[in-house]
């Protein structure tokens, strides 16, 4: 796409309302591009820009009407919330040990069979 079509792409998708003008707020602070500002809005030279920065800016719009950084941004944010919000269980694993008795006497170890009965 020429600088000449993607100046009309940026217009468009600007006057027709199709992207978030903070978007294009923010780009312009960020780029430190000059405009104008009056009680009918802001108004930005697209024709003395250069290239770079319409190409910029071009990019800049067609992700954010996709929705590219938006969706992937939503994404993170839901799989950070799942993230906290999801309960830590711990498994502890419980063990029974039991030690080997040799010095019990027979009496003993009578006396432990009956209480295992009990």
């Amino acid at each position: 796409m020429n600088r000449k079509e993607k100046i009309s792409y940026i217009q468009r998708c600007i006057t027709d309302k199709k992207i978030n003008h903070n978007y294009i707020k923010t780009f312009i602070e960020i780029h430190e591009i000059k405009y104008t500002e009056n009680m009918n809005g802001s108004f930005v030279n697209l024709s003395i820009l250069d290239d770079e920065l319409i190409d910029l800016l071009y990019d800049y719009i067609f992700k954010n009407l996709n929705n590219k950084i938006e969706i992937e941004r939503n994404n993170i944010i839901k799989e950070s919330i799942e993230i906290i919000n999801k309960p830590i269980k711990k498994q502890i694993e419980k063990k029974k040990v039991f030690k080997q008795k040799t010095d019990l006497t027979e009496t003993d170890l009578k006396i432990i069979e009956l209480s295992k009965t009990i």
